[in-house]
C-alpha cells in the first residue's frame, strides 16, 4: 500500500494545474464567482421599496393605537375612577407605549433611508456630470483644439489684415506727375484765382445812375430762362476745357 500511495502522490506532483482546475471546476470544488455589486440606480430602487415597506407599517401601528386608545376610552367611560385598575386598560396602557415606541424608531428608520436615498441620488448625479466631463475631454482632443494653435492661426490672420491695409495705401498713393504737387502751391493758385475773380466782377465801366427824384416805379421783370441756361452751360464747358488741359500736362 505504501508503494501505491507513492505513485498516487507522484502522479499528484506531476499533473498540471490547469488540468487539476478543470476537474476541480467540474466536480464543484472551485469558488463560485462573486456577483457584481449593484448600480446606484438599483440601491436607490431597493431603500425606496424599503421605504413602501416601513410606510404601510407606520400605517398599521398608527390604526392599532387609535383602536386601543378607543377602547380604553370606552372602558373609561364605563367605569370612570376604577378603569385605571382595570386589566384591560392597564395592558393597552402597555401596548399603546410600545406601539409608540415602534413608530418612533421607524420614523427614524425612515429618515435614515430618505438621507441615503439623497445620497444615492446626488452621487448619480456626479457620476453623470463626470461622464459628460469626460466625453466633452475626449470630444475636444478629437476636435483637435489647443490654445497655442488658435494664438498662431489669429495672429497670422490679424498680419494678414494688416498686409491688406498697407497694400491698399501703397496702391491709393498719388504717382508720378500728381505726386510731386504740393497742397500749399494748390492754396496758392486757388487763392489768386478767387482774387482774379472778384476782379472782374467789381471792374467795369461805372453805371450812372438816376436821380432818385426821376426814377419811375418799374416792375421787376423775371430774367428769360434761356439766357440763364446758356450762361451755365458756357460755364461748364469751360471747366471741360480746364480739366481737360490739367490731365494733358
Amino acid at each position: 500500500s505504501d508503494v501505491y500511495k507513492r505513485q498516487y502522490q507522484r502522479r499528484v506532483r506531476e499533473t498540471p494545474l490547469a488540468t487539476m482546475s478543470f476537474f476541480g471546476s467540474l466536480f464543484g470544488s472551485g469558488k463560485p464567482k462573486a456577483p457584481p455589486p449593484p448600480s446606484i440606480d438599483e440601491a436607490i430602487q431597493k431603500l425606496k421599496k424599503a421605504l413602501e415597506i416601513m410606510d404601510k407599517k407606520i400605517l398599521r401601528e398608527n390604526h392599532k393605537h387609535a383602536q386601543l386608545t378607543a377602547n380604553i376610552q370606552k372602558i373609561v367611560a364605563v367605569k370612570k375612577s376604577k378603569a385605571r385598575t382595570d386589566p384591560k386598560v392597564v395592558a393597552g396602557l402597555k401596548r399603546i407605549k410600545m406601539i409608540e415606541k415602534d413608530i418612533g424608531q421607524l420614523e427614524l428608520q425612515r429618515m435614515n433611508v430618505e438621507v441615503r436615498i439623497d445620497s444615492l441620488e446626488n452621487a448619480e448625479i456626479s457620476k453623470v456630470m463626470v461622464d459628460g466631463y469626460k466625453t466633452a475631454k475626449e470630444a475636444h482632443k478629437e476636435a483637435g483644439l489647443d490654445a497655442d494653435v488658435v494664438d498662431d492661426i489669429m495672429l497670422e490672420n490679424s498680419e494678414l489684415m494688416d498686409e491688406g491695409d498697407e497694400i491698399r495705401e501703397l496702391l491709393a498713393e498719388a504717382r508720378g506727375p500728381m505726386a510731386d504737387i504740393d497742397e500749399d502751391d494748390l492754396d496758392d493758385l486757388y487763392s489768386e484765382l478767387m482774387g482774379e475773380g472778384e476782379t472782374e466782377d467789381v471792374g467795369g465801366d461805372a453805371i450812372d445812375l438816376p436821380a432818385v427824384g426821376n426814377v419811375t416805379p418799374v416792375m421787376p421783370v423775371a430774367p428769360a430762362p434761356a439766357a440763364t441756361t446758356t450762361v451755365a452751360e458756357d460755364e461748364e464747358a469751360e471747366m471741360r476745357a480746364l480739366e481737360a488741359e490739367m490731365m494733358a500736362m
